[in-house]
C-alpha cells in the first residue's frame, strides 16, 4: 500500500466538500437513472449533471463553527 494513501483520501474528502459547497448541482434531463448491474459499486449509466457557481453560499453548520 502506498505511504500517501490516507493523505490522498483525506484530500479527496476535503475537495468534494468544497465542490458541493461552492457549486449548485442540477440534474440534466428528466429520465430516471439506470444503473450498471455488472459493476461492483452503484454506478449510474445515464446520470448527467450541470454545475453553476453559487453567488450566495449556504451557511456553515454550527458543529463546524465551534
Amino acid at each position: 500500500m502506498c505511504i500517501g494513501f490516507n493523505f490522498a483520501l483525506q484530500e479527496i474528502k476535503i475537495f468534494m466538500c468544497l465542490l458541493v459547497w461552492r457549486y449548485r448541482w442540477l440534474k440534466e434531463g428528466e429520465p430516471e437513472a439506470d444503473y450498471d448491474p455488472f459493476f461492483q459499486l452503484i454506478r449510474p449509466i445515464n446520470l448527467y449533471v450541470r454545475t453553476k457557481k453559487r453567488e450566495v453560499y449556504p451557511s456553515k453548520s454550527d458543529s463546524v463553527m465551534t
